[in-house]
Protein backbone atom coordinates (compact mmCIF):
# COMPACT_ATOMS: atom_id res chain seq x y z
CA UNK A 1 0.00 0.00 0.00
CA UNK A 2 2.62 2.73 0.71
CA UNK A 3 4.89 1.61 -2.22
CA UNK A 4 1.49 2.28 -4.52
CA UNK A 5 1.02 5.62 -2.89
CA UNK A 6 4.46 6.74 -3.56
CA UNK A 7 4.33 5.10 -7.49
CA UNK A 8 1.20 7.19 -7.79
CA UNK A 9 2.64 10.17 -5.88
CA UNK A 10 5.39 9.89 -8.36
CA UNK A 11 3.03 9.53 -11.27
CA UNK A 12 0.98 12.77 -10.57
CA UNK A 13 4.58 14.97 -10.18
CA UNK A 14 5.23 13.87 -13.72
CA UNK A 15 2.33 14.35 -15.57
CA UNK A 16 2.04 17.88 -14.08
CA UNK A 17 6.02 18.37 -15.11
CA UNK A 18 5.29 17.57 -18.63
CA UNK A 19 1.88 18.91 -18.93
CA UNK A 20 2.96 22.07 -20.64
CA UNK A 21 4.60 19.87 -23.59
CA UNK A 22 2.87 19.24 -26.74
CA UNK A 23 1.56 16.04 -25.70
CA UNK A 24 2.16 14.57 -29.83
CA UNK A 25 5.41 15.70 -28.68
CA UNK A 26 6.15 14.69 -25.20
CA UNK A 27 5.80 10.41 -24.92
CA UNK A 28 9.24 10.77 -27.13
CA UNK A 29 11.06 12.09 -23.75
CA UNK A 30 9.51 8.97 -21.99
CA UNK A 31 10.49 6.33 -24.46
CA UNK A 32 13.58 7.95 -24.42
CA UNK A 33 14.22 7.88 -20.60
CA UNK A 34 13.30 4.40 -20.82
CA UNK A 35 15.90 3.54 -23.98
CA UNK A 36 18.65 5.08 -21.65
CA UNK A 37 18.06 2.72 -18.68
CA UNK A 38 17.88 -0.22 -20.90
CA UNK A 39 21.11 0.80 -22.51
CA UNK A 40 22.47 1.08 -19.26
CA UNK A 41 21.20 -2.62 -18.83
CA UNK A 42 18.17 -2.34 -16.85
CA UNK A 43 15.98 -4.66 -19.57
CA UNK A 44 13.71 -5.61 -17.38
CA UNK A 45 11.77 -2.56 -17.58
CA UNK A 46 10.89 -3.58 -21.08
CA UNK A 47 7.41 -4.33 -21.53
CA UNK A 48 3.98 -3.33 -19.03
CA UNK A 49 5.88 -5.76 -16.42
CA UNK A 50 2.82 -8.56 -16.18
CA UNK A 51 4.68 -10.95 -18.18
CA UNK A 52 7.63 -10.47 -16.22
CA UNK A 53 5.99 -10.88 -13.13
CA UNK A 54 4.72 -14.16 -14.35
CA UNK A 55 8.23 -15.40 -15.08
CA UNK A 56 9.23 -14.54 -11.80
CA UNK A 57 5.94 -16.11 -10.38
CA UNK A 58 7.39 -19.64 -11.51
CA UNK A 59 11.16 -19.07 -10.74
CA UNK A 60 10.84 -17.05 -7.98
CA UNK A 61 14.95 -16.34 -7.80
CA UNK A 62 14.99 -14.74 -11.21
CA UNK A 63 14.35 -11.43 -9.94
CA UNK A 64 17.17 -8.85 -10.72
CA UNK A 65 17.80 -6.65 -7.54
CA UNK A 66 16.63 -2.68 -8.10
CA UNK A 67 13.77 -3.94 -10.35
CA UNK A 68 10.97 -2.33 -8.28
CA UNK A 69 12.83 1.30 -8.34
CA UNK A 70 13.57 1.25 -11.77
CA UNK A 71 10.50 0.07 -12.70
CA UNK A 72 8.66 2.43 -10.73
CA UNK A 73 10.72 5.38 -12.31
CA UNK A 74 10.33 4.15 -15.76
CA UNK A 75 6.74 3.78 -15.66
CA UNK A 76 6.05 6.97 -13.89
CA UNK A 77 7.63 9.55 -16.49
CA UNK A 78 6.39 7.29 -19.35
CA UNK A 79 2.83 7.82 -17.95
CA UNK A 80 3.37 11.08 -17.11
CA UNK A 81 4.84 11.96 -20.64
CA UNK A 82 1.90 11.14 -22.12
CA UNK A 83 2.58 7.53 -23.65
CA UNK A 84 -0.43 5.84 -23.64
CA UNK A 85 0.04 3.09 -20.97
CA UNK A 86 -1.69 1.71 -18.08
CA UNK A 87 -0.46 1.23 -14.44
CA UNK A 88 -1.84 -2.56 -14.31
CA UNK A 89 1.03 -4.24 -15.47
CA UNK A 90 4.06 -2.22 -13.59
CA UNK A 91 2.26 -2.39 -10.30
CA UNK A 92 1.84 -6.02 -10.25
CA UNK A 93 5.85 -6.85 -11.23
CA UNK A 94 6.14 -3.47 -8.65
CA UNK A 95 4.67 -5.63 -5.80
CA UNK A 96 5.60 -9.21 -6.84
CA UNK A 97 9.21 -7.01 -6.56
CA UNK A 98 8.37 -6.28 -3.02
CA UNK A 99 6.96 -9.50 -2.22
CA UNK A 100 10.16 -10.82 -3.24
CA UNK A 101 11.92 -8.70 -0.76
CA UNK A 102 10.01 -9.38 1.80
CA UNK A 103 10.04 -12.76 1.88
CA UNK A 104 14.04 -12.83 1.45
CA UNK A 105 14.14 -10.38 4.44
CA UNK A 106 11.80 -12.98 6.42
CA UNK A 107 14.77 -15.51 5.84
CA UNK A 108 12.05 -17.56 3.13
CA UNK A 109 14.59 -19.11 0.59
CA UNK A 110 11.99 -22.20 -0.68
CA UNK A 111 10.77 -21.16 -4.23
CA UNK A 112 7.23 -22.07 -2.39
CA UNK A 113 6.97 -19.99 -0.07
CA UNK A 114 8.44 -17.27 -1.97
CA UNK A 115 5.95 -18.02 -4.87
CA UNK A 116 3.15 -16.49 -2.34
CA UNK A 117 5.08 -13.30 -1.46
CA UNK A 118 5.01 -12.83 -5.09
CA UNK A 119 1.28 -13.23 -5.77
CA UNK A 120 0.54 -11.66 -2.00
CA UNK A 121 2.80 -8.80 -3.33
CA UNK A 122 0.82 -8.39 -6.86
CA UNK A 123 -2.28 -8.86 -5.16
CA UNK A 124 -1.37 -5.88 -2.67
CA UNK A 125 -0.30 -3.66 -5.58
CA UNK A 126 -3.52 -4.08 -8.22
CA UNK A 127 -5.56 -3.77 -5.07
CA UNK A 128 -4.02 -0.33 -3.79
CA UNK A 129 -3.52 1.46 -7.35
CA UNK A 130 -7.09 0.63 -8.52
CA UNK A 131 -8.42 0.55 -5.05
CA UNK A 132 -10.39 -3.06 -6.04
CA UNK A 133 -9.26 -5.62 -3.64
CA UNK A 134 -11.14 -8.61 -4.60
CA UNK A 135 -9.92 -7.86 -8.56
CA UNK A 136 -6.36 -7.56 -7.07
CA UNK A 137 -6.57 -10.83 -5.20
CA UNK A 138 -8.20 -12.56 -8.32
CA UNK A 139 -5.88 -11.66 -10.70
CA UNK A 140 -2.80 -12.21 -8.77
CA UNK A 141 -4.35 -15.86 -8.19
CA UNK A 142 -5.61 -16.61 -11.92
CA UNK A 143 -2.81 -14.60 -14.24
CA UNK A 144 0.07 -16.87 -13.27
CA UNK A 145 -1.32 -20.11 -14.48
CA UNK A 146 -2.94 -21.26 -17.86
CA UNK A 147 -5.88 -23.02 -16.98
CA UNK A 148 -6.82 -23.18 -12.90
CA UNK A 149 -6.82 -20.33 -10.56
CA UNK A 150 -4.32 -21.17 -7.54
CA UNK A 151 -7.39 -20.57 -4.46
CA UNK A 152 -4.92 -22.20 -2.13
CA UNK A 153 -3.26 -18.88 -2.15
CA UNK A 154 -6.59 -17.03 -2.25
CA UNK A 155 -6.45 -16.09 1.42
CA UNK A 156 -3.29 -14.66 1.81
CA UNK A 157 -3.84 -13.13 -0.96
CA UNK A 158 -6.83 -11.20 -0.23
CA UNK A 159 -5.84 -10.36 3.10
CA UNK A 160 -2.85 -8.49 1.59
CA UNK A 161 -4.90 -6.80 -0.92
CA UNK A 162 -7.15 -5.78 1.57
CA UNK A 163 -4.78 -4.21 3.84
CA UNK A 164 -3.03 -2.21 0.47
CA UNK A 165 -6.14 -1.17 -0.20
CA UNK A 166 -7.37 0.37 3.08
CA UNK A 167 -3.66 1.52 3.40
CA UNK A 168 -3.28 3.43 0.27
CA UNK A 169 -6.85 5.00 0.33
CA UNK A 170 -6.44 6.48 3.73
CA UNK A 171 -2.80 7.69 3.59
CA UNK A 172 -3.07 8.79 -0.20
CA UNK A 173 -6.18 11.13 0.81
CA UNK A 174 -4.25 12.35 3.72
CA UNK A 175 -1.13 13.36 1.92
CA UNK A 176 -3.67 14.84 -0.97
CA UNK A 177 -5.80 15.82 1.51
CA UNK A 178 -8.68 14.60 -1.19
CA UNK A 179 -10.85 11.94 -0.81
CA UNK A 180 -10.23 8.52 -2.41
CA UNK A 181 -12.38 9.45 -5.74
CA UNK A 182 -13.36 6.02 -7.89
CA UNK A 183 -11.73 6.09 -11.58
CA UNK A 184 -14.62 6.84 -13.48
CA UNK A 185 -17.04 9.64 -11.75
CA UNK A 186 -20.26 9.71 -14.31
CA UNK A 187 -23.62 8.37 -13.11
CA UNK A 188 -24.67 5.13 -14.57
CA UNK A 189 -28.33 3.71 -14.78
CA UNK A 190 -29.04 0.57 -16.31
CA UNK A 191 -32.82 -1.61 -15.86
CA UNK A 192 -31.94 -4.96 -17.77
CA UNK A 193 -34.63 -6.61 -19.48
CA UNK A 194 -34.44 -10.09 -21.40
CA UNK A 195 -35.02 -8.26 -24.57
CA UNK A 196 -31.55 -6.69 -24.71
CA UNK A 197 -29.33 -10.20 -23.78
CA UNK A 198 -28.98 -10.33 -27.34
CA UNK A 199 -27.59 -7.48 -27.73
CA UNK A 200 -25.39 -7.85 -24.47
CA UNK A 201 -24.19 -10.97 -26.51
CA UNK A 202 -23.41 -9.51 -29.34
CA UNK A 203 -21.57 -6.66 -27.07
CA UNK A 204 -19.78 -9.21 -25.24
CA UNK A 205 -18.21 -11.00 -28.33
CA UNK A 206 -17.37 -7.75 -30.07
CA UNK A 207 -15.69 -6.97 -26.74
CA UNK A 208 -13.38 -10.39 -26.73
CA UNK A 209 -12.36 -10.04 -30.77
CA UNK A 210 -10.78 -6.29 -29.58
CA UNK A 211 -9.60 -8.25 -26.84
CA UNK A 212 -7.81 -10.71 -29.02
CA UNK A 213 -6.59 -8.14 -31.54
CA UNK A 214 -4.77 -6.00 -28.67
CA UNK A 215 -3.28 -9.07 -27.85
CA UNK A 216 -2.01 -10.08 -30.94
CA UNK A 217 -0.99 -6.38 -31.74
CA UNK A 218 1.36 -6.19 -28.42
CA UNK A 219 2.91 -9.63 -29.21
CA UNK A 220 3.04 -8.80 -33.11
CA UNK A 221 4.88 -5.33 -31.93
CA UNK A 222 7.21 -6.79 -29.01
CA UNK A 223 8.72 -9.69 -31.86
CA UNK A 224 9.22 -7.18 -34.45
CA UNK A 225 11.21 -4.90 -32.27
CA UNK A 226 12.63 -7.71 -30.68
CA UNK A 227 14.09 -8.86 -34.27
CA UNK A 228 14.60 -5.17 -36.05
CA UNK A 229 16.11 -3.25 -33.54
CA UNK A 230 18.05 -3.67 -30.27
CA UNK A 231 16.50 -2.98 -27.04
CA UNK A 232 18.13 0.08 -25.84
CA UNK A 233 15.87 1.87 -29.41
CA UNK A 234 12.45 -0.21 -29.06
CA UNK A 235 11.04 2.37 -26.59
CA UNK A 236 12.27 5.55 -28.52
CA UNK A 237 11.01 4.06 -31.57
CA UNK A 238 7.63 2.56 -30.04
CA UNK A 239 7.42 6.30 -28.68
CA UNK A 240 7.49 8.12 -31.66
CA UNK A 241 4.80 5.47 -33.62
CA UNK A 242 2.52 6.57 -30.33
CA UNK A 243 3.09 10.29 -30.96
CA UNK A 244 2.49 9.81 -34.88
CA UNK A 245 -0.87 7.64 -33.95
CA UNK A 246 -1.57 10.21 -31.07
CA UNK A 247 -1.51 13.34 -33.76
CA UNK A 248 -3.12 12.01 -36.47
CA UNK A 249 -6.05 10.93 -33.72
CA UNK A 250 -6.19 14.62 -32.29
CA UNK A 251 -6.99 16.10 -36.45
CA UNK A 252 -9.69 13.77 -36.76
CA UNK A 253 -11.27 13.61 -33.18
CA UNK A 254 -9.95 16.81 -31.58
CA UNK A 255 -7.82 17.60 -28.55
CA UNK A 256 -10.27 16.39 -26.11
CA UNK A 257 -10.30 13.06 -26.78
CA UNK A 258 -6.99 12.39 -27.10
CA UNK A 259 -5.32 8.78 -26.71
CA UNK A 260 -2.58 9.98 -24.62
CA UNK A 261 -1.95 8.92 -21.13
CA UNK A 262 -4.32 6.40 -19.21
CA UNK A 263 -7.59 7.27 -20.92
CA UNK A 264 -9.83 7.64 -17.77
CA UNK A 265 -10.40 11.47 -18.15
CA UNK A 266 -11.66 10.83 -22.00
CA UNK A 267 -13.86 7.48 -20.73
CA UNK A 268 -15.75 10.12 -18.48
CA UNK A 269 -16.05 12.73 -21.22
CA UNK A 270 -17.23 10.33 -23.37
CA UNK A 271 -19.90 8.72 -20.82
CA UNK A 272 -21.05 12.25 -20.37
CA UNK A 273 -20.89 13.49 -23.78
CA UNK A 274 -22.07 10.84 -26.40
CA UNK A 275 -20.13 10.64 -29.77
CA UNK A 276 -20.38 9.48 -32.97
CA UNK A 277 -19.64 5.88 -33.35
CA UNK A 278 -17.14 6.40 -36.51
CA UNK A 279 -15.04 8.63 -33.79
CA UNK A 280 -15.17 6.07 -31.23
CA UNK A 281 -14.09 3.07 -33.59
CA UNK A 282 -11.01 5.87 -34.92
CA UNK A 283 -10.56 6.32 -30.91
CA UNK A 284 -10.40 2.76 -30.25
CA UNK A 285 -8.22 1.56 -32.88
CA UNK A 286 -5.99 4.96 -32.67
CA UNK A 287 -5.43 3.92 -28.77
CA UNK A 288 -5.00 -0.22 -29.50
CA UNK A 289 -2.05 0.14 -31.79
CA UNK A 290 -0.51 3.06 -29.81
CA UNK A 291 -0.50 1.47 -26.67
CA UNK A 292 0.94 -1.45 -28.22
CA UNK A 293 4.29 0.54 -30.00
CA UNK A 294 4.00 2.16 -26.24
CA UNK A 295 3.78 -1.38 -24.15
CA UNK A 296 8.14 -1.67 -25.03
CA UNK A 297 8.55 1.67 -22.86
Amino acid sequence: GLVMVAFQLLIEVTIFSFSSLPIFLAPLIGGAFSGLLIYFGRNEIQGSGISKAIEITHKPSALRKGTTITKMIATSVSIGTGNPVGREGPAVLIGAGVGSQIGHRLGFKDPSHLRVFLMMGSAAATAGIYRAPLGGALFATEAPYKRDARLGYFVPTIIAAITSFIVFSGIYSFITQTNSNPLFTFQASYQFTLAETPLLIFFGVVAGLVSILFAVSLMATRNFFTVKLPDWADPVFGSLLACVVIFLAALVAGPSLTIAGMGYEVINFLAENPQPILILIILLFSKLFASSSSSMT
